[in-house]
């Protein structure tokens, strides 16, 4: 059962070691991964170890310890591991209660955040029930049921001493709109069992952020080119395993994206390249604008960048479109990273970001017009 209600009911009495929120400055944001080699919780002054951003708190009165492999009963913070290799470790019993770690993030970039990429370790070192871990997120990434199914339940088959490692594999979080100045994080809490709980712990923490949604790292190439009567796409991957269909998708710079086709992924099973082609009737629109869309099993979608294979193009390379715009606006042929800036027919800038495959968000924009201005000049555009 979660005990996430616990945590409200805490907070005035809780026992604090935090460290400053991890400020994020710019996107994308590809930090190394995060270790706890270092950590060693034998003190009150010890919890200084703790990686920045990180925090440690008990509901009850957790104790100071040190290293260890599990074989201890004795509640509070721990460092498991062995040969100088830690992770960050709890244990509860007697008056510890809950222990709760938290890692902490401010976007601080001048742009939105869109979509995270997380993977971390569950660790368990003492085998004697089911407790574990209840995972949730914080800030702007409270209640994200992705998040709450990343709980970890321990087992009482295994050897207190010897590390049994569960996996997180790296999972999406997209469709975020984490503005600039806002937090967000993640955090662990101790699930309780009778008597003393099992040893467990995180380890191997990594997170990326982007302003757009993530591409699987297997999508190698992307093309397209008129060939006669038709526009021929073509793209390539490597490893597709999590990948189920792709999708083709067209624009003639008026409308938004429409999907044109869609194939099956063949499953490869990695062990090499697949390549995809498609062709797609010339029509008289004065922009031909394609993205592809890839599905995975868990029906996530990331998009490629988009490509034009013909049309009329402003002299700065970029094209906006739809025009007029509703809510999203989308910048073909911009420079994946490069700055925009959007400003009212005052002179005032109103919304700002980088540019990414994934469209602009202008729904919070009054009705009007606005230029959007970018390295290689302004585009002026229409809401509606």
């Amino acid at each position: 059962m979660k005990k996430k209600f616990l945590i409200v009911s805490i907070v005035c009495f809780v026992s604090l070691i935090s460290k400053a929120q991890i400020s994020i400055t710019s996107l994308p944001y590809t930090p190394a991964t995060t270790s706890f080699d270092s950590y060693d919780p034998s003190s009150a002054a010890n919890m200084s170890t703790l990686p920045a951003g990180w925090t440690a708190a008990s509901a009850g009165t957790a104790a100071y310890k040190s290293l260890g492999t599990g074989t201890s009963a004795n509640g509070g913070y721990w460092a498991f591991g062995t040969g100088g290799e830690f992770s960050l470790g709890a244990l509860r019993s007697g008056t510890t209660d809950e222990i709760t770690y938290t890692l902490s993030f401010t976007n601080n970039t001048g742009s939105t955040i869109q979509s995270l990429t997380i993977s971390w370790d569950y660790e368990q070192w003492r085998f004697v029930n089911t407790s574990g871990f209840d995972c949730s997120g914080t800030g702007q990434l409270a209640g994200n049921t992705t998040l709450n199914g990343k709980d970890f339940a321990g087992t009482n088959s295994g050897t207190s001493g010897t590390v049994a490692v569960t996996a997180v594999n790296a999972f999406n979080l997209t469709g975020l709109n984490i503005t600039n100045g806002q937090s967000f994080g993640i955090q662990w809490v101790t699930t309780d069992q009778t008597g003393s709980d099992n040893g467990i712990a995180i380890d191997n923490f990594s997170i990326s952020a982007t302003s757009g949604a993530p591409l699987p790292l297997n999508l190698l190439s992307f093309s397209a080119q008129q060939a006669g009567a038709v526009d021929q796409l073509a793209w390539a991957v490597d490893c597709q395993s999590t990948v189920s269909k792709f999708k083709l998708e067209h624009s003639d710079g008026h409308r938004e994206f429409e999907t044109v086709t869609q194939l099956d992924a063949q499953k490869d099973n990695c062990i090499g390249k697949q390549h995809y082609r498609v062709e797609h009737p010339i029509n008289a629109a004065p922009l031909r604008l394609y993205r592809l869309a890839m599905e995975e099993a868990s029906g996530l979608i990331s998009y490629s960048n988009i490509l034009r294979v013909a049309g009329t193009m402003p002299h700065s390379g970029i094209s906006l479109f739809p025009l007029p715009a509703k809510d999203r606006l989308y910048a073909g042929g911009a420079e994946p990273g490069s700055p925009w800036q959007i400003m009212n027919l005052q002179g005032q800038s109103v919304k700002s970001g980088v540019f990414s495959p994934d469209a602009i968000d202008i729904a919070d924009l009054t009705e009007g017009h606005y230029l959007l201005r970018h390295s290689a000049g302004s585009l002026r555009f229409e809401k509606r």
